[in-house]
């Protein structure tokens, strides 16, 4: 439970955005542990590009970052742009000439390493006791038809 608010500003046209919103939890219950709750809050920021607004080569895009218990890391002073509790990603779209309806899509994020059985996979014992992952970037390629 809790409390969203969103904004964002649009310019050239709005052809060019950016959004910002957070999520402030709270708990009725008076026997809630305050730290998991205020751990819980969500940021999220999105700087996105339209088709349109570069008339040389007509890209499209975005990049994003998403952070949970961003106010508890400033709090205790021990914020990282990156780490196990943030996404950051984003995607470019640019048009395949001669077909208006497909697109390619490079698409990248965070994400944690895996091992070969599944399980997620630590750089040290400190930083598994601590429950932090080993991250990594995730680049895909996406064909997208539309109409």
């Amino acid at each position: 439970m809790g409390v969203y608010g969103e904004g964002g500003f649009k310019f050239l046209n709005e052809k060019l955005t950016f959004t910002m919103g957070y999520m402030m939890p709270w708990s009725l219950d008076s026997d809630a542990d305050m730290d998991l709750v205020r751990s819980s809050d969500e940021f999220h920021a999105k700087l996105a590009i339209k088709k349109g607004l570069i008339p040389f080569i007509d890209v499209a895009g975005s990049i994003s970052y998403d952070r949970r218990g961003l106010s508890q890391a400033i709090a205790d002073g021990n914020f990282k742009f990156l780490d196990e509790n943030t996404l950051f990603g984003g995607e470019i779209l640019v048009p395949v000439p001669k077909t208006p309806n497909l697109d390619l899509a490079l698409l990248f994020q965070t994400m944690p390493v895996l091992d070969s059985k599944g399980a997620i996979k630590y750089a040290n014992a400190s930083d598994a006791a601590k429950g932090i992952p080993e991250m990594k970037p995730s680049i895909s390629i996406e064909t997208r038809f539309h109409f």
